[in-house]
């Protein structure tokens, strides 16, 4: 419940930051909706709904979902219930002309990191962050989140960071190519030391078609052994703007 209330409280105050009436309607950013659909060898198949409005001439108000559908993360059988859910609320602004921040703080709901037989609303924090940086024929990406457990339902309950980084260059007009790093541990685990569960090395290829569609495959190796996870590492990932 503490979790849930400092959420609430986070989104209060970015609802009070839009109410102010700073500037007219037509200076703000326009608001913004789009579909992500990922699939890779470690989560699997995971749909991200992602949006902004503008509260100021360089501030929005952005808002995400994450539909995770890897069945290792709820009760798949033979209920097939408790599905890990993960919402959030956060800032996107742009602190210098290339470069694009989005500051966010998600809640996720399920039993993924309470450790509970059954999932329950609010039982962990999302801290993250994405920033984009696009220069000349310079691309990049990064993303940073840390799941931390808040609420116990269970014996056992478990943190972990999941962070990545794509770098590349605009080799023309609908393609780039890069370089993409990525990794996922666990940071704390109850009566467990932290463990990296993959650390992946490899490449990208991206197609960008017009109005902001993409698709980008990227592929490579995990050098992290005897984690339970793939020795290769694979993601496809279209990028759907819904408002354009």
């Amino acid at each position: 419940m503490r979790t849930l209330l400092l959420y609430l409280l986070f989104l209060q105050i970015l609802i009070l930051s839009a109410a102010q009436p700073l500037i007219s309607q037509s200076s703000l950013p326009e608001p913004t909706l789009a579909l992500t659909i990922p699939h890779d060898a470690v989560f699997g198949f995971y749909p991200i709904v992602t949006g902004s409005f503008g509260i100021s001439s360089h501030l929005s108000m952005s808002f995400y979902g994450i539909f995770w559908t890897n069945p290792s993360f709820a009760n798949a059988l033979p209920t097939g219930t408790d599905w890990f859910l993960e919402t959030g609320a956060g800032l996107s602004f742009n602190p210098t002309k290339n470069l694009l921040l989005n500051p966010s703080v998600g809640l996720t709901h399920g039993k993924l990191l309470s450790g509970g037989t059954e999932g329950v609303i609010a039982e962990g924090l999302v801290p993250n962050l994405a920033a984009f940086y696009n220069k000349g024929k310079l691309e990049t990406e990064l993303y940073v989140a840390y799941y931390k457990a808040m609420r116990k339902r269970g014996p056992v309950t478990t943190d972990y960071l999941l962070a990545w980084l794509y770098v590349g260059a605009v080799l023309h007009e609908r393609f780039s190519a890069g370089i993409h790093y990525e990794e996922f541990g666990i940071t704390r685990l109850t009566n467990k030391p932290a463990q990296n569960l993959y650390r992946s090395l490899g490449g990208y290829l991206k197609i960008t078609l017009p109005d902001g569609y993409s698709f980008r495959f990227s592929a490579g190796k995990n050098f992290t052994k005897n984690s339970g996870y793939p020795a290769e590492f694979y993601r496809l990932g279209l990028f759907l703007p819904v408002l354009k």
